[in-house]
């Protein structure tokens, strides 16, 4: 489960505590601004948890609560939120969530770029190598002849072309 969707499952589970709740005026604070902005500008439409979140929220307007998200700053020594990350760290080892495409995407990706780094690593012979010893922003021009050439260049591969 990535981070973002950790956030997302901590305020589904606070909203899921308030449902049973004698109260009817809520403030669930969270260290997540991109949790916050993925409920207030609906930008990550298509997560499971912002959808459940949003049902859960729906009841609980119907039901005549009141509810208002707060950002509090994260990892800076305030001893409720360090403490509510605790007990989040916690609760997430013992619930069973299923993944989320974008988790599995985001892992995926993240695996096979990782492969390709160790795999380009061991290329210490090739001349491309040294001049782009990293995998990541390697973009691709739009015309593979382009790609090509620029790589042949790069490479002096290409001299008598010139």
């Amino acid at each position: 489960m990535s981070v973002f969707s950790a956030e997302l499952t901590a305020n589904l589970v606070a909203l899921q505590h308030i449902l049973i709740s004698n109260h009817r005026h809520f403030c669930v604070y969270t260290d997540s601004i991109s949790a916050l902005e993925s409920l207030h500008f609906l930008t990550e439409r298509r997560h499971p948890t912002v959808i459940e979140i949003l049902v859960v929220l729906r009841k609980l307007e119907r039901k005549g609560f009141h509810i208002i998200f707060s950002w509090v700053p994260g990892h800076v020594g305030i001893l409720g939120n360090e403490q509510a990350d605790t007990a989040a760290r916690s609760m997430s080892d013992h619930m069973q969530r299923p993944v989320c495409y974008q988790d599995l995407k985001t892992s995926t990706l993240n695996y096979i770029h990782r492969i390709w780094q160790e795999t380009w690593d061991q290329q210490i012979l090739n001349k491309l190598h040294n001049i782009h010893p990293s995998t990541s922003h390697w973009a691709a021009l739009p015309v593979r002849r382009h790609d090509v050439q620029l790589t042949r260049l790069r490479t002096s591969q290409g001299a008598h072309l010139l």
